[in-house]
């Protein structure tokens, strides 16, 4: 049964799966945004985007293996 307790720390642990990654995206998009009437500058903010985005979710994937090895050794 699923108590309000574990259903908080599943909520979060959800959104921590893919939230650095977004919030790199966002500070991208941000980038992305100012450099709008600049269109040579465009293609290094839109790479700024992605890069971030990209790293995030690396970060998440080795997190991930990481604690999955920890918790099949013990």
């Amino acid at each position: 049964m699923i108590t309000r307790e574990n259903g908080l720390q599943l909520r979060l642990e959800n959104f921590s799966i893919g939230a650095a990654a977004w919030i790199g995206g966002l500070v991208g998009l941000i980038h992305v945004v100012s450099q709008v009437t600049d269109t040579l500058s465009l293609g290094l903010a839109v790479a700024t985007l992605v890069l971030t985005l990209s790293y995030g979710y690396f970060v998440n994937i080795l997190c991930a293996l990481v604690l999955t090895n920890r918790s099949l050794d013990s």
